[in-house]
């Protein structure tokens, strides 16, 4: 996928003209939620036989074919990575195409979208964004404001429960690797990061340390 076509990207469609749906499915695959837009791909059963930083440079050789990578996270502990893509269509191309495939070893690769980053910024940013891309489709449609389209919910109205997230054990894991450094406060975690700014400026930033 190029730039140009996550820019014609619908909302409600996904790169390859697929509905998108009100809510992810349980199993946090399919054509994903149109409420939100994610970038972000859980990639599970990595095998860490040769290393996390030979592991790293495995993972993001493979995604990079499927568009440009903003971050990488891998966590040791739990054989899982996170990658988020610069563009909505290449996360939604990887993921169709990495899924059950294979890395270096015989890694049999579980893709699923991510859930929320639960860091109330990054909650904050990403609501943000939705709400400027909602803008900018009404804008192109010549369409200011819809009459009639507020609307609240019924009082005794209750959220679905929120899920739960399961790693390669069948343990309940965090549904998304600590971001508070990001956001002023870092408490720690075993975990490598790894943030691209580009394909040629790819660095490793992070260092083990014991937290889990």
């Amino acid at each position: 996928p190029r730039p140009a076509d996550d820019k014609n990207l619908s909302p409600v469609k996904d790169v390859f003209g697929r509905d998108r749906h009100a809510t992810d499915k349980d199993d946090m695959r399919g054509t994903g939620n149109f409420n939100r837009t994610n970038k972000t791909l859980y990639v599970g059963g990595v095998k860490m036989i040769r290393g996390p930083e030979a592991t790293h440079k495995s993972l993001l050789r493979h995604f990079s074919e499927w568009g440009h990578v903003d971050q990488l996270r891998l966590i040791p502990s739990k054989a899982i990575a996170f990658v988020t893509y610069t563009h909505r269509a290449c996360a939604e191309f990887a993921l169709e195409a990495m899924h059950c495939q294979t890395l270096d070893c015989d890694d049999l690769l579980n893709i699923r979208w991510s859930y929320d980053d639960p860091n109330p910024r990054a909650q904050q940013l990403a609501k943000e964004a939705l709400e400027e891309q909602f803008r900018a489709k009404m804008s192109e449609a010549g369409l200011t404001k819809i009459e009639g389209a507020e609307f609240d919910y019924p009082h005794d109205y209750e959220a679905p429960a929120a899920k739960r997230q399961k790693g390669e054990d069948g343990e309940a894991v965090s549904a998304y690797p600590d971001t508070d450094h990001q956001y002023g406060g870092y408490e720690g975690g075993e975990e490598y990061a790894y943030a691209a700014h580009s394909h040629q400026d790819l660095a490793f930033t992070g260092e083990a340390h014991e937290a889990y």
